[in-house]
């Protein structure tokens, strides 16, 4: 089953990827800015489906979890930094967390490779209301 889905993941990435030229990792910076929604995830036990990142301009990292009764509450994770192709997660002690590699980023996809511990996440844009 995981197999199966990590083929649909990479089969739907290289389509998106396919069909847009290729970006400028110099773009990923004002590119990632915004509201994005787990669609699939490699680690759902730590990051579940539906959960929402937002990336700020400020360079500030938030998730948005629905608690039990349904009420949306945003929780700091720390910063972020976009070196080309990488995004850099710091903590809110500033200590370095975690890189992932940019798979796929465009206006409505994107696709973050975890390589240290292998492990996928894809992403798609929430739009404002």
């Amino acid at each position: 089953m995981r197999a199966t889905c990590a083929v649909i993941v990479l089969a739907v990435s290289a389509g998106i990827a396919g069909t847009a030229p290729a970006a400028n990792p110099e773009e990923n910076k004002d590119r990632i800015v915004g509201v994005w929604e787990i669609v699939y995830s490699d680690l759902p036990q730590s990051i579940p489906v539906g959960t929402r990142l937002e990336f700020t301009s400020a360079g500030r990292l938030n998730v948005i979890v629905k608690d039990k009764d349904g009420k949306a509450r945003t929780e700091d994770l720390g910063g972020y930094k976009v070196d080309k192709e990488s995004v850099v997660l710091t903590g809110k002690d500033g200590t370095k967390n975690d890189k992932g590699r940019i798979g796929v980023l465009n206006q409505s996809s994107f696709v973050l490779h975890d390589e240290v511990d292998d492990k996928v996440m894809v992403m798609k844009r929430v739009k404002s209301k």
